[in-house]
């Protein structure tokens, strides 16, 4: 199974469990986030990384980190909780998957500190790497 049929996958499950999927890989500075959802009453953002049987195929939360915050500034998304999920998709050998769902692997407390203080790493980050 490729990547993108994972985030499919993945996308799919969501929506049955009632949240919106907003994007799927969303690019910034060729750094992707592999699905962005939120939930029916708008209140809760949610950022998702996708192992694809069991392979860390997107960047390192940390770069995932970093890409929310321009995600949130782009969207003015600033007041909506964020948290980090992460899904397990596996194949099985009959053919169909498996999926395993964690929640708030990583839970944002405060977007606009949060946003503030991914803001000050982009800054720092631009200045190092030109």
């Amino acid at each position: 199974m490729t990547h993108l049929e994972a985030i499919d996958i993945a996308a799919e499950y969501m929506e049955q469990k009632g949240w919106y999927v907003r994007h799927r890989r969303w690019e910034y500075d060729h750094r992707n986030l592999d699905m962005v959802c939120i939930d029916e009453d708008m209140s809760t953002l949610v950022f998702i990384e996708i192992l694809n049987n069991g392979c860390k195929v997107s960047p390192s939360l940390d770069d995932m980190v970093v890409t929310a915050a321009m995600y949130v500034r782009d969207y003015h998304l600033e007041n909506i909780p964020i948290r980090f999920d992460r899904i397990s998709v596996n194949s099985t050998s009959e053919g169909s998957y498996n999926i395993k769902h964690t929640e708030n692997t990583c839970h944002i407390a405060d977007p606009y500190i949060f946003y503030e203080q991914m803001r000050d790493r982009q800054r720092v980050h631009d200045i190092l790497c030109g």
